[in-house]
């Protein structure tokens, strides 16, 4: 069962939404009776339904984004920052209001299903503000009176929504987005799996036994968009073998193989150079040995980081396995970079990881 309750906080946002409602018998839950002195109260929403109400603050002051760590004032947000700042993440279409409704200012959501955050919905008291619609004003500093998600979906709008709980309990719509396309089931399943996915890999370090659970959801899958951004934001050791797993296999496949795998070689060199995994320097080397001249900037990228804690053996010998990869690379001169991004990129890459291992091969 869920309820979503109310109390008020923070009056100076200049508009809010504050849930009125219960959101009951959602994702299987049953509904309960109504007691004889429930038919003498007011009518209430569907047991479905999630109520938002536009509320007027008393101060005239233009309400405010609260910046987090997955936003960037007046500009777009890093990959899946949404999903993972969000504590709430539901799927819902949007009524028309009645003529009472909106005199209210009231909007009310059919939930269809809560993927996130099922328990704060059942047991948190929670008021959620409305925020500007930052997909609008992307690489903008956000104006202020600007549109908010409350504004751009219209009734009949299948949405998927993000809310964020701060310190102090406040909520607020983190985003909106619309679940509507020629294909709506469709879509709406494929998001699903990206969500769920996502949430899934994101809150293994939080599991009983992190190790295992890591397990359950790596072993033998690919390293899709959900799956990398869920580890990039949120490492834990118990990862870091599967992740090297897939770096090691990576290495042993031939071109055409590695074309077909869905592995990104950048992506796992990014993932394991945050754990600073010197183990998997060598199935790197691998790998990047067999690309070719121009294809190897995210391998020299990636490397200093992904070698800081290694002993001076592994540091010697990495010197001379990437010493004829830089010998490949053209003169500088030789580049315009207007024309050869990457390739001046790596070369670039490649000096600084030769120099960071000449650096540190002569502390020692």
């Amino acid at each position: 069962m869920f309820n979503l309750n109310l109390r008020e906080h923070h009056r100076g946002t200049a508009m809010r939404f504050v849930v009125l409602s219960a959101l009951l018998a959602v994702a299987g839950c049953g509904s309960e009776p109504a007691s004889d002195s429930a038919a003498l109260e007011p009518a209430a929403s569907p047991r479905n339904q999630l109520v938002l109400k536009l509320v007027e603050a008393d101060s005239v002051e233009a309400d405010s984004v609260e910046a987090d760590s997955t936003e960037e004032p007046g500009g777009d947000r890093a990959p899946y920052s949404s999903e993972n700042a969000s504590h709430v993440i539901l799927i819902a279409t949007i009524e028309k209001p009645t003529k009472q409704q909106a005199e209210n200012k009231e909007l009310r959501l059919n939930i269809e299903e809560v993927l996130r955050g099922k328990s704060l919905v059942e047991n948190g008291e929670v008021v959620v503000k409305d925020s500007p619609d930052w997909h609008l004003y992307a690489c903008l500093d956000i104006p202020s009176g600007a549109k908010r998600f409350s504004d751009r979906f219209a009734p009949g709008s299948s949405v998927g929504i993000f809310l964020w709980e701060d310190a102090d309990h406040s909520w607020r719509v983190v985003d909106m987005t619309s679940l509507d396309t020629n294909s709506p089931a469709e879509q709406k399943a494929a998001w699903r799996k990206r969500i769920q996915r996502f949430v899934a890999v994101a809150e293994a370090p939080r599991a009983d036994d992190p190790e295992t659970r890591y397990k359950e959801l790596l072993a033998g899958q690919p390293l899709d968009d959900p799956t990398f951004y869920a580890l990039a934001y949120h490492r834990h050791p118990g990862a870091v073998r599967h992740i090297r797993q897939w770096l090691i296999d990576l290495s042993e496949m031939s071109e055409t193989e590695r074309s077909k795998s869905r592995q990104s070689f950048s992506g796992l060199l990014e993932l394991l150079a945050g754990h600073h995994d010197a183990a998997s320097i060598q199935p790197a080397v691998k790998v990047a040995a067999k690309l070719k001249v121009g294809e190897r900037y995210s391998f020299f990228e990636f490397l200093p980081r992904l070698c800081r804690d290694a002993d001076t053996k592994t540091l010697d010998e990495l010197r001379d396995s990437i010493a004829p990869m830089v010998k490949e690379l053209p003169p500088e001169s030789e580049l315009d970079s207007t024309t050869n991004y990457f390739l001046t990129h790596e070369l670039h890459m490649a000096q600084a990881a030769l120099k960071y291992l000449d650096e540190r091969l002569e502390e020692r």
